[in-house]
């Protein structure tokens, strides 16, 4: 039984946007291709004499009956992942698996190389593919090099057909923000870690985009592990004389997060800062020439209550 049987039956009632392809290979043999949401189908089929042909009406007597011989399908085309997960590439083969040779390709900016699942350490291919029909492909552990284009093909006899699926890594920004006060007030917000490379960063104040902000960018650098960062500073200026600090908000989009990161730190007026700074000092001193004096006069204490001891056992 094909899983996915029902699906194709119902499609149309379903309001599922489907998509057909449809290649003469040679002779009798055609290539078909059907593509659903998350699903990708391909058929080998095989043209039949219809016996009752004669019977049809004019308009219909250009249909071909077509057989399926040999299927390939993939439920999942297209696989997004982040960095050191686990991802499997479903390709399942239904018809004749004696004699079946099965191939992975993979392609990346122009440039393809055959994969031998049992040789690489990272890349495994589910065992006994013969009967169960799964040629699945498992990669541990996706690095940026990992993302690409990977074919399922499948021969038979003297027939071949494929499947393409596609890999993306979507690795969100790690995003942090923090303070330099010397010599001026620099917000520096740095965003590592990310892919692919496209990343906007926005500066809001109190919650409000800050229009024509005074910014220093360094370019996208490159990690070792293939990922992205960038450095972005705003100059700001120092609040006004309130005891409410402003809050500065390093707003990071990116295509692996449906929302921008939020990086919230808070600025206080220096003179509140200087305020707090001289109350701590006050309270710095009182501890500092508080706690020798009582020292002294525990001290005093202690050699009073003695020398009254001391007399009153020489009364006795």
């Amino acid at each position: 039984p094909i899983p996915f049987g029902e699906r194709l039956l119902h499609a149309e009632c379903e309001d599922e946007e489907v998509s057909c392809e449809l290649s003469p290979l040679y002779a009798e043999f055609y290539i078909a291709h059907i593509y659903l949401p998350e699903l990708s189908v391909s058929m080998l089929c095989e043209a039949v004499m219809f016996t009752g042909e004669a019977d049809l009406p004019e308009s219909s007597k250009s249909l071909t009956l077509l057989t399926v011989n040999l299927v390939l399908s993939s439920s999942r085309p297209m696989h997004q992942s982040q960095i050191s997960e686990d991802v499997t590439l479903n390709c399942e083969v239904w018809g004749v698996h004696d004699g079946m040779e099965v191939e992975w390709y993979f392609q990346k900016e122009g440039r393809g190389k055959k994969l031998f699942p049992g040789e690489e350490s990272h890349i495994s291919m589910e065992q006994g593919v013969e009967k169960s029909g799964d040629l699945s492909l498992t990669i541990r552990g996706v690095r940026v090099q990992d993302e690409g284009t990977y074919i399922c093909s499948v021969k038979a006899e003297r027939h071949k057909i494929q499947q393409i699926l596609q890999l993306q890594i979507m690795q969100p920004p790690k995003v942090t923000v923090i303070q330099n006060a010397s010599p001026t007030i620099d917000l520096i917000c740095r965003t590592d870690r990310y892919f692919p490379l496209d990343v906007k960063i926005d500066w809001l104040l109190n919650g409000v985009p800050i229009p024509n902000p005074d910014l220093e960018s360094s370019s996208h650098r490159r990690n070792s592990d293939g990922t992205y960062n960038l450095t972005n500073i705003l100059k700001v200026p120092a609040p006004a004389g309130e005891t409410v600090p402003d809050i500065y908000t390093c707003s990071v989009s990116h295509v692996s997060v449906e929302e921008p990161i939020l990086m919230n730190i808070s600025i206080t007026s220096p003179d509140v800062k200087s305020s707090k700074h001289t109350a701590c000092n006050m309270v710095n001193l009182f501890i500092v020439t508080s706690v020798p004096f009582t020292f002294v006069l525990v001290i005093i204490i202690w050699i009073k209550i003695h020398k009254t001891r001391r007399e009153e056992k020489k009364m006795v």
